[in-house]
């Protein structure tokens, strides 16, 4: 190939090269998020860009330079292109050919500066596409906040009482992170009562399954109480919750606009939260009702942990125990010793020997211990003071001990039954109130725990009252 064949190949490459390098810089120019800072106004949206992280001096000296700087490229491209045209048309009889190849390589070197002109163009406006990110970024509820905060019309001492209210209606709104929303509270008391209501119950005596499912019932009937305060929280909260869900709407709307139109967008929902948030000031007690709800299900999630995990298998350890306290056969032996023994034991003897003498009904020592055992192992009364848990519970100790003589033995057995249920029952109850919590249980809380099992739940049914007389207003 000839030199001027390559003198020629080499030029209209140049030209080639010069062109892609123009359009590529006019895209640059005509690109919206460049093009639209030439009628945004920097004085109008300084706070908003201010409080996004961006620099409105860089953009300002940005504004001033690319402009010279894609003027110069243009003067140089249509210097580098004419130049190429009056070569290419000095090919034509030119008797120098390695002369015209060397022009067209230097030319071609000389054009390369292209590179670095685009380079250099490209950084100055680089600030208009990292601010564009910016904006954007700033189109959520969290990010909003600050640009609310620092609207001409906010009042700042008012803002900063209604920001700490507005973190408990969302969690969209950054605090702090340990704290909970109302949804988050309310999803944790869900979980709470599921957890409650799905223990399993040990194999254990039916009177001390009674007095288990007591407490299991605090646990339930607490967290329902915290679900219904909750509701009536977020009842009084409609209005905020729905100007709230109209801004994350309104800005969700924004973000596939060009900058210069979400920046006006921006303002007025940085305006309107900040309206929102300032009124909320005027409920600020939601922050200390929300943080005696978060205490309350730390207080029941150790509740649920120690009951499930510890108490339960520990009384069921002890109900199998021959001496321990919480066995039934063990209970009912003592009380039937107690019955024959001692003055009224022997008197009780010799009575009960004269009955059978007549024909009615006696009974012996292994009979009345089978009679009070039946009746901690079946017996499901030992709460409940109305007439009807009386009565219920008077009936199940007349079907064991109905088919004696009254007034006696009748009504000494009777007493002995009763006697031997509520023992029986406040023996479990003791066993569950004197248990410690397990230090790995209590480190759980952020909260100081109380250090017995029977201290929580004092500390949770005051809180279900103090919940329940909320609700109801009483």
């Amino acid at each position: 190939m000839s030199s001027i064949d390559l003198a020629k190949i080499t030029l209209n490459n140049t030209k080639n090269f010069l062109k892609e390098g123009k359009e590529e810089v006019y895209a640059m120019l005509k690109d919206p998020k460049v093009s639209d800072w030439q009628h945004i106004s920097l004085q109008k949206n300084a706070f908003i860009l201010k409080s996004i992280g961006a620099s409105v001096p860089e953009i300002t000296k940005a504004l001033k330079e690319y402009p010279k700087k894609a003027k110069d490229i243009s003067k140089n491209i249509s210097l580098w292109d004419n130049e190429a045209r009056n070569q290419l048309a000095d090919l034509i009889g030119s008797k120098d050919s390695q002369k015209a190849l060397e022009k067209a390589q230097l030319l071609e070197a000389q054009s390369g500066e292209l590179e670095n002109l685009k380079s250099e163009l490209q950084q100055q406006i680089s600030v208009f596409f990292e601010t564009n990110r910016l904006i954007r970024e700033a189109l959520t509820l969290q990010a909003l906040v600050p640009i609310a905060q620092a609207c001409p019309d906010t009042k700042a001492n008012l803002f900063t009482v209604g920001l700490e209210t507005l973190s408990f209606m969302t969690a969209e709104i950054g605090g702090d992170p340990t704290q909970k929303c109302v949804d988050q509270l309310l999803l944790e008391a869900n979980k709470l009562e599921a957890r409650f209501t799905h223990i399993d119950m040990p194999k254990v005596p039916r009177l001390a399954e009674e007095v288990i499912f007591h407490h299991i019932s605090l646990g339930v009937t607490t967290t329902k109480e915290i679900t219904t305060f909750i509701s009536g929280l977020k009842e009084r909260l409609a209005g905020e919750i729905n100007a709230l869900e109209r801004i994350k709407i309104a800005l969700g709307g924004l973000y596939n606009l060009d900058s210069k139109d979400i920046l006006p967008g921006l303002q007025v929902q940085a305006s309107a939260l900040g309206a929102l948030i300032t009124g909320l000031c005027q409920k600020r007690q939601l922050k200390d009702n929300t943080e005696t709800i978060a205490g309350t299900l730390e207080y029941l999630n150790v509740y649920q942990l120690a009951l499930k995990n510890k108490l339960l298998p520990s009384i069921s350890e002890e109900v199998d125990i021959h001496s321990s306290k919480l066995n039934p056969t063990s209970l009912s032996a003592k009380k039937t010793k107690d019955f024959f023994v001692g003055a009224k034991g022997i008197i009780r003897s010799i009575k009960l020997m004269v009955t059978s003498l007549k024909g009615h009904e006696s009974i012996n020592e292994i009979e009345l211990q089978v009679i009070l055992e039946t009746a901690i192992t079946r017996c499901s009364v030992f709460y409940g003071k109305s007439s009807k848990d009386v009565k219920k519970l008077h009936e199940f100790i007349h079907g064991l001990v109905g088919n004696f003589n009254r007034p006696f033995p009748y009504d000494d057995i009777f007493e002995l039954t009763k006697s031997t249920i509520a023992q029986y029952g406040t023996e479990i109850e003791r066993h569950m109130y004197d248990y410690a919590l397990p230090s790995e249980l209590i480190s759980l809380a952020t909260i100081s725990m109380p250090k017995t099992f029977g201290s929580l739940y004092k500390k949770i049914g005051e809180k279900k009252t103090a919940f329940k007389k909320a609700n109801t207003g009483k």
